[in-house]
């Protein structure tokens, strides 16, 4: 069975049972930069500013990595970055996930990211990644046979009765 990187990756940065992780107290401690990955910084340094912002603009972990040296000037020793894994198109915030067991390539690979966690704790710069569990990326499915008056219990209840119609048949 493969190896889910991206969820490995979230759950030993996120968990304070782990060797890397640290109390909410500890955390309170820390100066914390948070950045949305793909408009923080490219890894080539290019500074042209993002022409379509519906889209992906290079930002990457090497770029974030590349600029350690002006996020701590700035007085902070920790960052906390978009989700990492896989998003559905155009979700260059990390908050449309699509795969939970990929991360997401226009960020990098898993050596980038693995380079970037390595260079924050040689200088001792904690490293926070945002986890979204409760809502994923738009999917190509149609809800338009759902009567717009439903909700809840309610719509609950009459797709399970049609469910079990169509079980009958």
């Amino acid at each position: 069975m493969p190896i889910n990187t991206a969820l490995v990756w979230a759950l030993a940065l996120m968990f304070p049972f782990t060797h890397a992780g640290h109390t909410k107290e500890e955390w309170k401690s820390r100066a914390i930069y948070q950045i949305l990955t793909d408009r923080f910084a490219r890894p080539d340094g290019d500074t042209r500013p993002c022409t379509d912002f519906r889209k992906y603009c290079g930002g990457t972990w090497k770029g974030i990595t590349k600029n350690l040296d002006y996020i701590q000037g700035m007085g902070f020793d920790a960052i906390w970055i978009s989700p990492i894994v896989d998003n559905t198109p155009n979700g260059y915030h990390g908050y449309w996930a699509r795969d939970w067991e990929k991360l997401n390539a226009f960020f990098g690979d898993e050596t980038s990211f693995r380079e970037l966690v390595e260079e924050c704790h040689r200088r001792n710069i904690w490293v926070m990644i945002d986890v979204v569990a409760n809502h994923a990326g738009p999917i190509a499915v149609s809800y338009t046979h759902l009567r717009a008056h439903e909700t809840g219990r309610n719509l609950v209840c009459r797709l399970l009765l049609e469910k079990k119609k169509k079980k009958k048949k």
